[in-house]
């Protein structure tokens, strides 16, 4: 005889596996044992763990992207004005140079010339100097924001970089969250056909 409780086949009035109480069948009827139990699958609760991890995953890298984000916008900003500052100490050195240049005509045309006193043409080397020595700054400044171009552009490089890799990250965390749902979906469909039959 087949035991009721565990399923193995027992002689007497006792189970020898589990020690349940062996029934006496009715005569012409068979036993084949115990129907199979089916076991629920655990592909199921480990695919939803899997992606709420995902969703996390992605929710983390979102949030990532957009702060590189941000942080390039921040160095692009920073970068044109820098730009805009070159130019304008540029634009100053020359208007500065063309004055002294413009002016060292005239500071030349006094010493050559008998009626221009040394006060006056010490007068026209102190412009000329003055002209040249607020070029030579504007041309320092220019500089100080080249600098400060160079090393925005760095950290700009590098938040791009950092974008990119968000990006990715998201992508690759969005399809394979999009995968562990599909793989629930259809386990948990398997599981539902099998409980049926």
């Amino acid at each position: 005889m087949f035991c009721a409780n565990c399923g193995t086949v027992s002689e007497g009035q006792f189970c020898g596996s589990c020690g349940a109480v062996l029934s006496q069948q009715p005569a012409g009827s068979q036993s084949f044992g115990p129907l199979p139990v089916k076991k629920k699958s655990s592909k199921t609760p480990l695919m939803i763990v899997l992606s709420v991890l995902m969703a996390i995953g992605l929710v983390g890298t979102i949030s990532f992207t957009a702060s590189a984000s941000r942080e390039v916008t921040s160095r692009e900003s920073a970068v044109a004005r820098a730009s805009s500052k070159i130019a304008e100490f540029n634009a100053e050195a020359e208007d500065y140079d063309s004055k002294a240049a413009r002016d060292s005509i005239s500071r030349d045309n006094c010493y050559a010339n008998w009626y221009c006193t040394s006060a006056t043409y010490s007068l026209w080397v102190s412009l000329v100097n003055g002209w040249n020595n607020l070029a030579e700054d504007a041309r320092a400044e220019a500089s100080k924001w080249q600098s400060s171009k160079r090393l925005e552009q760095g950290k700009l490089a590098t938040a791009l970089v950092s974008r990119t890799v968000g990006i990715a990250l998201s992508v690759f965390f969005g399809l394979a969250m999009a995968a562990s749902i599909a793989l629930s979906i259809v386990f948990a469909t398997r599981q539902r056909k099998q409980l049926r039959l």
